[in-house]
């Protein structure tokens, strides 16, 4: 019975993700425990291998098939590859602007993507071996993307999908999620998916 969510923020950081504190609040009010760590931004010069770490050490022992984990953005490439290399079964994965191809962002994304973002993204980048090992975990996978996204083309967002074997879901006009202090899609999805499974 899936009873706890842990939700893994992008490369801005918690404080990047304005739908986490409301996320967080609906899914304790359906019965889930929350886990929402802060583990820092790119200005903070972070590493994969201290995300690992940190998971390792504080969240490792939860992640297990009673366990729903939602990606945003970085988040999904962290998943891949800790998840794969772990050989964790989850209850339910659900990524949120999660690109394939991490480093190609649309040309007219922000100039910043490529002079500060893409040194740290590139640490976190999963190989082609830990995307063919994470699709081939035997648990249920979804993948919320938008059709305006500020930071990846529809397509590289689709990939990411087919690459990790997960359903689509399309949620026109949200661009990379970080704009709205509510996703509704997401909430409702999660509130149907307990209801049904649970």
């Amino acid at each position: 019975m899936i009873n706890k969510v842990v939700l893994i923020h992008g490369i801005g950081g918690l404080e990047r993700e304005p739908f986490f504190p409301h996320l967080k609040n609906f899914c304790e009010s359906i019965g889930l425990n929350v886990f929402m760590p802060n583990l820092g931004n790119y200005r903070e010069n972070i590493k994969y291998e201290d995300w690992a770490k940190y998971f390792d050490n504080n969240l490792l022992h939860i992640l297990d098939k009673n366990t729903i984990v939602v990606a945003q953005s970085i988040g999904t490439q962290f998943s891949v590859k800790y998840l794969s290399n772990k050989n964790i079964e989850l209850g339910l994965y659900i990524s949120c602007a999660g690109p394939r191809q991490i480093l190609n962002q649309r040309e007219n994304a922000p100039e910043r993507g490529r002079l500060e973002i893409n040194p740290v993204a590139k640490l976190f980048k999963p190989t082609d071996n830990e995307f063919n090992n994470f699709k081939n975990l035997r648990f249920q996978k979804y993948s919320f993307f938008s059709d305006n996204d500020m930071w990846f083309e529809q397509r590289n967002l689709e990939n990411y999908a087919d690459e990790i074997g997960s359903i689509k879901i399309l949620t026109p006009g949200k661009s990379h999620y970080n704009e709205h202090e509510i996703f509704e899609e997401l909430e409702n999805f999660i509130g149907e998916y307990i209801k049904r499974y649970s």
